[in-house]
C-alpha cells in the first residue's frame, strides 16, 4: 500500500484539477449515495474468504504490493485502509464480512507505519474496552512509538517517521498517517502519548513548512497541496494536545501563523489540488478539523465530490491516477473515506461575525474565535455519544441563507458586547424562522456578550428571554438528564411558545472546557449540556450535510392554479412560525403546479370574502370579539373552510378554539369535535397525495399522543360539507420542516401532507371535493 500512498502524492503535480472547470459544481444528495453504495460494492468484492483484501491469509518474506521489495513490507494495510473506509462509511462492526477483516487485524502481522495507522482508525470505531482491545491499541501505539525517529539518523527526521519506522528518509506522507495512528489510539483514552512527545512532533511539522505556507513532500522540494494539506491536518491534531490549555482564558481571538499561512497557500493553490480519493480525503481532514467550509471561495465538499464522481467505473471502482500498476483499491477506499466523511451531519456552525457582510465595511471588535477547538471537540464528543461522526464548521456573513441550514444550529461566542452587522442580524432572522436556532456562549461568563445577545434576540424576534425550567427538555428528554449533574446551568431562552428560538449561556461558560480535548473527562457536564441542546434542535435526528428541509420555489415549474389563503391575526401570538407558509407554498408549487398567495386579516373588518380558505393557529388563550365570530361563521356558512390547529400542541390556545368553535357552530361543532376523522376520510385519499402513514413527534408520543398510528384531525359539518378542520395537536411548526423537541404535534412530514390536501381538496377542486361527499 505505502508505495501507492507515495505514488499518489507525487503524482498530484502532473494531475492538476483543470482551471476551466466549472465553480462549485454540485452533486445531488442521491448521486453521492449512490456512489458510495457503489464503492463499497466494489471493495467487498475484492475481499478474500478469510475476511483480508491482501493476497496471502499471512505475511511471509516482503513481496506483497507493486514494488515491496523497493519500498519494505507493509502486509495488512489493505485490509486496515479497506476496513476503515467501510466503517468510516456506516458499515456495522458486526457485519460478518466486516467481522471478518476486523478479526483478521487482530492477528496479523502489520510492521508498516501506513498499515498500522490505519489499524488504529479501525481500533476507534469500534468497541475498544476490553482487555484484549486495550492490549491491542497499546501494542499499535508501542510500534508506533518506537518507530518515530529521534533524529540520530537525520537531524531532519526528528519527530517524524520513515515507511518502516526509523530510518533516513524524511517523508511528511507517511508521518501524517504516524500521526494520525497516534490520534487515533489516544482518542481511545487507552494511551497517553505524552505533551513531550507531542511537542517533538510539532516542532518538526514547524520547522519543515516552507515561508509560503506550504510543505513539500520530503525528498522534493515542490510544496504541493496534498502534503500541505498533511501538514496543516496533523497540526491540528497535534495543537489539539500542545496549546488547547492555553485558549481556556479570554484573551482575544486565538491565532495559529503555521496553520493560517498553510489555510492561506491552500486558498491560493486550489485549483492544483489532485483529483484522487488520497487527495481529496487529505482536504476533507483539513476541512472536518479547522471547520471551513470554503477554500477559495469554493464549497470544497461539493465541488470536488462533484468532479471526482465523474471518475467513478461501472464496478464502483475510482481510477482517479493515470499510473500503471496503481491500485483501484487504494483510490476506491480513499475516495469511499471522502465522500462519506465530508457528508457527514454538521452538528453547529460557528459564525465569524467579524468578517464583513458588504464590501469593505469594517466591523466592531469582535472575539469571535477565543476558542478555536472548542466545537471541534464538542463534536467528537457528542458523535461518539450518537454512534456517528459530526462535523463543525465556521461560516461569515457572506455564506448563502441556504449554505447556514447545513446545522442547525448557529455558534456565537465572545467576551466583548456583541454588535452584529444589520445584513447579518437579518441572515440570522431568517435562518431561525426556517426552523434554526442560535446559541450564543458569553467566554468567561462577560456579562457585556450575554446581556447584548438577549438585547438581539429581542429585536430579532420581539419576544422575551426567561431562564429554561428544570422540566424543560433539554434538561429532562435528552441523551444526559440534567439530574445527574453536579451543577445545572442557567441557560436564557427565547421561545416563539412553540420552540426555542435562542439559547444564551450567560455564566457557567462550558466552552471553557469544551476547547480541552481532554475536558470531558474532568467536566463531563459541560460536554453533556453541548450534546443535549444539539439533540434537542434536530430532536435526536440528524442530516447529512448538502440535505435539507428548507424548500425553494423551482422557477422553472409554471403554475396552473392558484389559491389564496387568510391568516387570521386573532390573540397575541397568531403567527409563531410564519416561514411554514413560505414553505408550503414552494412545495405545492413545486408539486402541484399551484400558486399559493397567503395574505393576513382579522375576522370583523369583512375582508375574509376574498379567500376560500382561513387558518387560525396560536399559543395562547384567546376570545372572539362578536365581530369576528359572525363573519367567521358567515365565511363557513358560504362555502369557506377554516383549518385551526394548537401550534406546538398548546393547550392553552386548543382549549380556547374548542370553546369559540363551540359557541359559533352549537351542537354540529360539538359533534364535529367529539372525535378525530378516520384515516380513511376522503380528506387523506384525495388525489395525487394519498397519506398512508400518520406519524407524530417523539414528544408528543411520550406527553399523551403514545404509541397511536391514527390522524387526529376533527371536522365541524356545516350544510352537508365539512367547513372547520381543527387539531389539538401542532401541525404549523411541522409545516416549518425542522425536526425539534418538545413538540406536541404531527412528524414535519405528516403535518406537511395534512396541511397540503386540506387546502388542495377544498379550494382547487371544489365540485369534487371530498368534503361534500
Amino acid at each position: 500500500m505505502k508505495f501507492t500512498l507515495a505514488l499518489l502524492t507525487l503524482i498530484i503535480a502532473f494531475h492538476p484539477m483543470t482551471a476551466t472547470a466549472a465553480l462549485d459544481a454540485r452533486a445531488t444528495p442521491k448521486q453521492i449515495d449512490e456512489a458510495i453504495a457503489k464503492a463499497k460494492a466494489f471493495i467487498y468484492s475484492k475481499q478474500h474468504v478469510g475476511g483480508q483484501w491482501e493476497n496471502d491469509a499471512q505475511r511471509s518474506g516482503t513481496d506483497h504490493t507493486l514494488f515491496a521489495k523497493m519500498q519494505g513490507d507493509t502486509f495488512g494495510g489493505y485490509t486496515a485502509l479497506a476496513t476503515y473506509a467501510l466503517l468510516a462509511s456506516g458499515e456495522n462492526p458486526n457485519d460478518p464480512r466486516v467481522r471478518l477483516a476486523i478479526d483478521f487485524l487482530k492477528s496479523a502481522d502489520l510492521v508498516g507505519i501506513y498499515a498500522i495507522a490505519m489499524r488504529c482508525q479501525v481500533w476507534l470505531l469500534i468497541p475498544h474496552d476490553s482487555p484484549e482491545m486495550r492490549a491491542l491499541i497499546q501494542r499499535d501505539a508501542n510500534l508506533l512509538l518506537r518507530g518515530m525517529n529521534d533524529g540520530s539518523a537525520n537531524p531532519q527526521n526528528k519527530g517524524m517517521w520513515d515507511y518502516l519506522g526509523i530510518g533516513i528518509r524524511l517523508d511528511h506522507s507517511v508521518s501524517q498517517y504516524g500521526v494520525l495512528g497516534l490520534w487515533a489510539c489516544q482518542q481511545t483514552g487507552v494511551v497517553d502519548v505524552g505533551l513531550d512527545r507531542w511537542k517533538v512532533i510539532e516542532h518538526a511539522w514547524r520547522d519543515q513548512q516552507y515561508s509560503q505556507g506550504g510543505w513539500d513532500y520530503g525528498t522534493m522540494h515542490d510544496q504541493t497541496p496534498s502534503m500541505t494539506a498533511a501538514g496543516i491536518a496533523s497540526l491540528f491534531i497535534i495543537t489539539d494536545y500542545t496549546k488547547a490549555v492555553d485558549d481556556l482564558a479570554c484573551a482575544g481571538n486565538a491565532i495559529d501563523p503555521g496553520i493560517d499561512k498553510g489555510l492561506a497557500w491552500l486558498d491560493k493553490n486550489y485549483e492544483h489540488i489532485g483529483l484522487n480519493g488520497y487527495s481529496m480525503y487529505g482536504i476533507e481532514r483539513i476541512g472536518a478539523a479547522s471547520g471551513y467550509k470554503f477554500f477559495a471561495s469554493h464549497d470544497w465538499y461539493q465541488d470536488l465530490a462533484a468532479r471526482f464522481l465523474s471518475l467513478q467505473q461501472p464496478d464502483g471502482s475510482f481510477n482517479a491516477v493515470d499510473y500503471p500498476g496503481a491500485r483501484l483499491l487504494d483510490a476506491t477506499c480513499f475516495g469511499l473515506l471522502f465522500l462519506s466523511r465530508g457528508r457527514a451531519p454538521v452538528m453547529m456552525s460557528k459564525m465569524d461575525y467579524h468578517e464583513p457582510a458588504i464590501g469593505d465595511t469594517v466591523p466592531e471588535p469582535a472575539d469571535w474565535n477565543e476558542r478555536p477547538r472548542d466545537l471541534a471537540n464538542l463534536a467528537v464528543f457528542a458523535g461518539r455519544q450518537a454512534e456517528t461522526f459530526l462535523q463543525w464548521q465556521i461560516v461569515n456573513p457572506k455564506v448563502s441563507n441556504e449554505a447556514l441550514h447545513d446545522a442547525p444550529i448557529i455558534y456565537l461566542s465572545g467576551d466583548l458586547e456583541l454588535k452584529l452587522m444589520p445584513e447579518l442580524a437579518e441572515k440570522l432572522k431568517a435562518f431561525v424562522l426556517e426552523g434554526g436556532m442560535i446559541l450564543a456562549q458569553a467566554d468567561c461568563a462577560k456579562p457585556g456578550f450575554a446581556n447584548s445577545a438577549e438585547s438581539l434576540g429581542v429585536s430579532m424576534f420581539g419576544y422575551s428571554f426567561r431562564s429554561l425550567s428544570p422540566d424543560h427538555p433539554i434538561f429532562t428528554n435528552e441523551q444526559f438528564p440534567a439530574r445527574r449533574w453536579r451543577r445545572v446551568p442557567n441557560l436564557r431562552g427565547l421561545s416563539n411558545g412553540v420552540r426555542e428560538f435562542m439559547i444564551v449561556i450567560p455564566d457557567s461558560d462550558p466552552a471553557r472546557w469544551w476547547q480541552d480535548p481532554n475536558g470531558f473527562k474532568r467536566h463531563p457536564d459541560a460536554f453533556e449540556l453541548g450534546a443535549d441542546i444539539f439533540q434537542y434542535s434536530v430532536d435526536r435526528q440528524v442530516w447529512r450535510k448538502g440535505e435539507s428541509y428548507v424548500v425553494q420555489i423551482d422557477p422553472g415549474i409554471t403554475k396552473d392554479r392558484s389559491m389564496k389563503v387568510a391568516r387570521l391575526a386573532i390573540g397575541r401570538n397568531w403567527n409563531p412560525e410564519p416561514a411554514g407558509w413560505n414553505r408550503l407554498a414552494a412545495t405545492i408549487h413545486n408539486d402541484d403546479k399551484v400558486e399559493l398567495t397567503v395574505f393576513v386579516t382579522t375576522p370583523g373588518d369583512g375582508s375574509l370574502t376574498a379567500a376560500k380558505v382561513a387558518h387560525l393557529t396560536g399559543t395562547d388563550d384567546f376570545k372572539l370579539s362578536a365581530a369576528a365570530a359572525l363573519e367567521l361563521k358567515s365565511f363557513v356558512d358560504n362555502g369557506g373552510t377554516l383549518i385551526v390547529d394548537a401550534a406546538g400542541g398548546s393547550s392553552a390556545f386548543a382549549d380556547a378554539a374548542e370553546r369559540e368553535l363551540k359557541a359559533m357552530f352549537g351542537e354540529d361543532g360539538a359533534n364535529g369535535l367529539a372525535q378525530p376523522l378516520s384515516r380513511s376520510d376522503a380528506v387523506y385519499r384525495f388525489g395525487q397525495h394519498p397519506i398512508d402513514t400518520f406519524t407524530y413527534r417523539p414528544w408528543g408520543r411520550d406527553h399523551g399522543l403514545g404509541t397511536n398510528r391514527e390522524p387526529r384531525v376533527r371536522g365541524i359539518r356545516v350544510r352537508g360539507r365539512i367547513g372547520v378542520y381543527f387539531s389539538r395537536e401542532d401541525i404549523s411548526a411541522g409545516l416549518v420542516g425542522e425536526p425539534v423537541d418538545g413538540i406536541i404535534g404531527y412528524s414535519p412530514e405528516t403535518a406537511t401532507n395534512i396541511m397540503r390536501n386540506l387546502l388542495l381538496c377544498n379550494v382547487v377542486d371544489p365540485v369534487h371535493s371530498p368534503s361534500t361527499k
